[in-house]
């Protein structure tokens, strides 16, 4: 259909546009002249130059398919003894050579018989009938409607060229694509096709003829100063459009708009944080981390709908497990994509950056006096042992920095006269240790009246 819309489609003539007609007449007529009026020619002038050498005595066949001899010789005659002392006289337009009688046409040996014809004599359509088979072979045996066909294919195929050089023009609706803004930030409500009348000769319009797709056409709205209502006209996007549709620099292009127009609506947005609680991290023996993990973005803005926005509180990461881990590290680790269960929320980030500081860590071990709280001030009491060993792991450029007075143990109690043993709790450490073991564990109390 594409093709034949762009063969039939005539788009406006310029000045001297007739001229194809006239070289396509000359071109059928030249055609015409070479398959059919030429050989007839020719076959007539041999005729005739038989008819001026004959001689008496010459054996010759008359169009009826009498044979004979010439007996004599007039200026438009000729007497022929076909029998003995029995003449006729005949028309010399009338007398063939001898053994080519024209009206029963001479059958061929089968070799000889164009590609079509041999074809069918041997059989190769069974489920043709012989009446079908000999009409077929019949119609390609036929020398002068071969060249009758050849002649009207040769033509045709002219006339179909001298058409495609013409100038035409044909109509396509292209969707529209539009990139270059924050899709995140932003929903689009555009035009979503615009109709392109595209001009050129027929020879290049036909590359869009073999379009299984008509071609999407994408708007860059990079660099734009974008509002919120936004219009583009069209005439500033014809070479971007010749680019994208792939189309010859003398081909032009008519819009069936005026420009494009699009809107933009900011969506709805929230802040949740990061958790990296998937994340199980393994050093090697003497290593750990110093200090806590660093979160590259340690929060994600969400966009979309209010009330999708509610009922996200937080995004975690795809859970792997990172083992021997023994210097400074980076790691780079996917979102839980809970956005995907909505239909219109976007993240602002698909990945975060994790930093981990690593420092070989040794074990140290400091006694801390124990301190005993109750919620009445007033009530003192001794606890037995008065002071408990905290064992730790130290980074060892802290090791010497470390002292017991950056420790404080403690006991709550909350009812005297129920609790006989109180567990003890460091209350304060330094945050660059990790607390490994508290000897004793749990501590004797007695009451100061």
């Amino acid at each position: 259909m594409e093709f034949l819309s762009i063969f039939l489609q005539q788009a406006q003539q310029p000045k001297g546009g007739g001229a194809g007609f006239w070289i396509m007449m000359v071109a059928f007529i030249a055609i015409f002249y070479l398959f059919l009026i030429r050989p007839q020619q020719k076959r007539q002038k041999k005729e005739r130059e038989f008819r001026e050498k004959l001689q008496k005595g010459d054996r010759v066949v008359t169009s009826g398919g009498i044979h004979g001899k010439v007996h004599e010789i007039n200026d438009n005659t000729i007497v022929i003894d076909i029998a003995n002392q029995v003449y006729i006289t005949v028309e010399k337009s009338f007398i063939q050579p001898y053994g080519e009688p024209k009206t029963e046409e001479k059958k061929e040996p089968e070799e000889t018989h164009p590609p079509a014809v041999c074809f069918f004599r041997q059989k190769r359509i069974p489920f043709m009938t012989k009446r079908t088979k000999r009409t077929i072979i019949d119609f390609f045996s036929n020398h002068n409607l071969r060249s009758f066909i050849v002649c009207l294919l040769i033509t045709v195929v002219v006339w179909t060229l001298m058409s495609l050089s013409e100038s035409k023009s044909v109509r396509h609706t292209h969707p529209l694509h539009f990139t270059g803004y924050d899709k995140n930030k932003y929903a689009i409500t555009a035009d979503t096709a615009i109709t392109l009348e595209i001009n050129g000769s027929g020879f290049e319009l036909l590359k869009t003829a073999f379009w299984k797709k008509v071609p999407e056409i994408t708007i860059d709205l990079k660099g734009m100063r974008l509002r919120h209502r936004n219009s583009i006209a069209t005439a500033d996007l014809e070479k971007e459009f010749l680019s994208q549709l792939k189309l010859y620099e003398n081909q032009t292009i008519h819009f069936g708009e005026d420009s494009v127009v699009f809107f933009l609506n900011a969506r709805n947005s929230k802040r949740v944080k990061v958790d990296i609680s998937g994340i199980d991290f393994e050093f090697s023996p003497q290593y750990g981390i110093y200090g806590n993990p660093t979160v590259t973005p340690d929060s994600v803005t969400i966009y979309g709908d209010s009330n999708a926005l509610a009922e996200i509180k937080t995004v975690g990461v795809v859970g792997k497990k990172i083992s021997n881990i023994e210097t400074d590290s980076t790691y780079t680790v996917d979102l839980q994509p809970v956005w995907k269960q909505y239909s219109d929320v976007y993240p602002s980030v698909k990945k975060v950056k994790i930093h981990l500081s690593v420092e070989r860590f040794t074990e140290a071990s400091y006694t801390v006096p124990i301190d005993f709280v109750f919620r009445d001030t007033s009530v003192h009491a001794k606890v037995y042992p008065p002071t408990a060993e905290i064992t730790c792991k130290v980074a060892l450029k802290d090791y010497k920095r470390i002292t017991p007075e950056m420790f404080r143990a403690n006991v709550f109690c909350e009812n005297l006269h129920r609790q006989d043993t109180l567990p003890i709790t460091v209350s304060q450490f330094p945050k660059q240790v990790r607390i490994s073991k508290i000897k004793p564990e749990y501590v004797q109390y007695v009451v100061i009246r």
